[in-house]
């Protein structure tokens, strides 16, 4: 996670661009003025401070994701470009945005150890329950303490204050903040279970990259601020939009901030949370779960082909190029000892494993099933015949619901010289993906899991005999589109009956 699993010198590499990119576009944005510190300190310089350090994590994490795309890329050169020049176009709108919004504030006004103190205070309570609550549920749960995991529930923590411009969140992104308020209010819609619900909904995509713990942080962290909101005086409206009813505890007894009330939450709330921290780790360990060899993955995933999709993450590198390779890929066969791989970010096919002529070698590897499948494989056996007399079977295949993806293998015998024939020669010898059409000799070749496009696209070429085997991979519930891409049937072509 957050790039713990890259290689030393390309971590460096990306926080390095953060910075530099962070700086840089602030600079521009600023119009090329050289920066200066300020002779006394605002709290405005420690915000702007702050959210320039905000924005550099986000480009660390946000090039830490891209790395694991680009380096499945044929040519990681393009693809750094891209990740470059995307980093600096978002860091100078970002600039751009926060400096106009600068312009229209009222100039800064002397640094405040009293102001500090109370916007600190104001956040530390709804950070220290956020951090109670996470702290709660591991310790019940008996889930291990993962300090990254804290990032996506502070950030919920604060998220309800976005519609207050003078809350450190809001300083942060005032371009954002400024319109909430003039909007709804303060302590208005935005301070609702609702909201939460919506920002639990936006936060499934993270979910699905940084696994779904992090989806339900940020709405925890959410739940907890409203939670300490209920104990001011004009608590939250906890029903809308089906009433705008306000609700409190304890009659709001946190009612001016730096009050007593607020000191005595903040201390009780550190006082349980070192509690938790105390007990989950005087908790036994639990016994590490055996780690299976690569040969009793092999034995799992046969025991599972044909019946569900299976998933395997892999570490490793490419053999040719040495550049490392690590994510999530479909196993669509295996053969002999090495796993056929469906890249469904680049929809390209390779083998993995550990012998030499295996694309990548396999230095850790974990299986997970997915959705039961349906496989229907069909034999087609033509004889002086065109290759587009196999299309009827794949268009048909195409009818039937469900269908994931058509793969075609086997071989054939061309009838003798032909230019179409020449279309066979286009062989992948970049090794970095399944070699699809081999040449045994003159006119001999044996396809690999040619898809229905590539298949269709040699529909003219004329055969003196060709086995092939037309698979189908179907599942109960459709699961998103097909994988590889189906052309349609031709307007004059109808099913067999």
């Amino acid at each position: 996670m957050f790039g713990m699993d890259i290689a030393p010198w390309t971590i460096v590499g990306i926080l390095a661009y953060s910075i530099v990119v962070t700086l840089f576009t602030s600079w521009i944005a600023a119009g090329f003025r050289q920066p200066k510190l300020p002779s006394t300190f605002t709290l405005r310089f420690l915000v702007d401070l702050m959210a320039g350090l905000i924005w550099m994590g986000l480009l660390y994490v946000f090039g830490t994701l891209a790395i694991r795309y680009i380096e499945r890329m044929p040519n990681t050169a393009i693809g750094y470009l891209l990740l470059g020049s995307a980093g600096f176009v978002l860091s100078w709108a970002r600039a751009a945005l926060y400096q106009r919004v600068q312009k229209q504030r009222k100039p800064p006004e002397s640094f405040e150890v009293g102001a500090l103190a109370l916007l600190l205070l104001h956040n530390l309570n709804y950070l220290l329950l956020a951090l109670g609550v996470y702290l709660l549920l591991s310790w019940l749960l008996r889930l291990p303490l993962e300090p990254l995991l804290l990032i996506p529930l502070w950030i919920g923590a604060l998220l309800p204050d976005l519609d207050r411009r003078d809350s450190l969140l809001g300083q942060l992104v005032p371009w954002i903040s400024q319109r909430l308020e003039n909007r709804l209010g303060y302590l208005e819609e935005w301070h609702t279970p609702a909201a939460a619900v919506l920002a639990a909904i936006v936060s499934v995509p993270l979910g699905l990259v940084f696994g779904m713990q992090t989806a339900y942080l940020l709405p925890l962290g959410y739940v907890s601020h409203l939670l300490i909101d209920m104990l001011a005086p004009r608590g939250i409206m906890l029903l809308w939009p089906f009433s705008r009813r306000r609700y409190g505890v304890l009659r709001g007894i946190l009612r001016t901030p730096g009050s007593f009330a607020d000191y005595m939450l903040a201390g009780s709330l550190v006082l349980v949370a070192v509690i938790l921290w105390l007990a989950i780790g005087l908790r036994p360990e639990p016994a590490p779960a055996p780690t299976p060899s690569y040969e009793q993955t092999l034995e799992r995933y046969y025991s599972m082909r044909g019946r569900t999709q299976v998933f395997a993450f892999i570490e490793g590198s490419w053999q040719i190029s040495g550049r490392p390779i690590s994510g999530w890929f479909e196993i669509l066969n295996a053969v002999d000892d090495s796993y056929l791989l469906l890249d469904r970010y680049t929809r390209g096919i390779f083998t993995a494993g550990r012998t030499a002529d295996a694309n990548v070698y396999v230095t850790r590897i974990v299986l997970r099933a997915g959705l039961p499948v349906v496989v229907k494989p069909v034999e087609i056996h033509l004889k002086d015949q065109r290759l587009s007399e196999a299309l009827d079977i794949v268009y048909e295949m195409q009818l039937e619901p469900g269908l994931k993806y058509i793969y075609v293998s086997g071989e054939l015998l061309l009838a003798g010289s032909q230019e179409a024939g020449t279309a066979l020669l286009w062989e992948d010898l970049s090794q970095t993906g399944l070699r699809k059409v081999r040449r045994d000799d003159e006119d001999n070749y044996r396809l690999n899991y040619l898809d229905a496009a590539e298949l269709i696209g040699l529909a003219e070429v004329r055969v003196r005999t060709a086995d092939l085997v037309i698979a189908a991979t179907y599942v109960p519930e459709q699961a998103g589109p097909t994988v590889t891409p189906l052309p349609s049937p031709p307007a004059t072509w109808e099913p067999t009956q």
